[in-house]
């Protein structure tokens, strides 16, 4: 017997997309290996939902409207139906219906963020609840009582690296794929370590900052490097991390 109403969560990053299979599993495609066809959706989803004849697609992204049209067009022509449902979201719609007080003020938001701030809205009232999405900027959310108090944002790990590279003489690219790697390594005051260290303890330096000043009961890490901050602060139980918050709440809008 074949099942209807299998949600998807297409999150469309700078980099890359998220893919949320009815809160079941979330893939992370590189946005420019999706367009060129080095990895195919097809291979990806197709055998995995041959058993559904209907499918209700939740579509967000901080691109603009071309690229987001191809990437989400890629997904959908993987899909084993036609009957295929979607809803393209904007900052502003999610942003009213979170029930944030202050939303009005923060329409010029990503969606990403505004994903984000739906989440946290709608968690219990009283302490502070925090977000900092991790990806290629490291945003800052905090939310408290149905208003945003607090909103931050700064290069993400890999546009920093990427920068003391381009911008220094002699300084040397680093790529994301050598982060642990040099964190292991025991040449502690090697360039490369000094580099990564450094970047990584202006972000944890900020949530430390942020739990001593606000207080949260929770604060969540998503992104691409969320668990690489998070394993900084192994046995903190108020910080949590995943790479695919905004596709789960996508999922939840529909």
């Amino acid at each position: 017997m074949k099942l209807n109403n299998y949600k998807i969560g297409i999150d469309i990053g700078n980099s890359s997309t998220k893919i949320n299979l009815n809160l079941e599993k979330t893939l992370a495609i590189n946005n420019d290996q999706l367009l060129t066809n080095e990895i195919s959706p097809d291979k990806l989803l197709k055998g995995q939902l041959q058993t559904y004849d209907e499918f209700l697609v939740s579509i967000s992204s901080v691109n603009d409207e071309q690229k987001t049209k191809e990437i989400s067009q890629k997904i959908i022509n993987a899909l084993p139906s036609a009957n295929v449902k979607t809803t393209l979201w904007d900052s502003k719609t999610i942003l009213e219906i979170s029930g944030l007080v202050n939303a009005s003020q923060l329409y010029h938001f990503g969606t990403d963020r505004a994903l984000r701030i739906y989440y946290l809205n709608k968690l219990e009232r009283g302490s502070a609840k925090i977000s900092c999405g991790c990806g290629s900027a490291f945003t800052v959310e905090v939310v408290q009582n149905g208003y945003l108090i607090e909103s931050c944002i700064l290069p993400g790990l890999t546009m920093q690296l990427e920068s003391l590279h381009q911008k220094t003489a002699k300084l040397p690219l680093i790529l994301a794929e050598q982060i642990l790697d040099e964190l292991a390594s025991t040449a502690l005051f090697s360039t490369n370590y000094s580099i990564i260290n450094g970047v990584i303890k202006s972000y944890t330096a900020i949530i430390e900052r942020l739990l001593l000043e606000y207080k949260p009961n929770q604060l969540i890490l998503s992104g691409g490097y969320a668990p690489l901050l998070k394993s900084f602060f192994a046995n903190n139980r108020l910080i949590s991390a995943t790479r695919s918050l905004e596709s789960e709440v996508l999922i939840q809008l529909l």
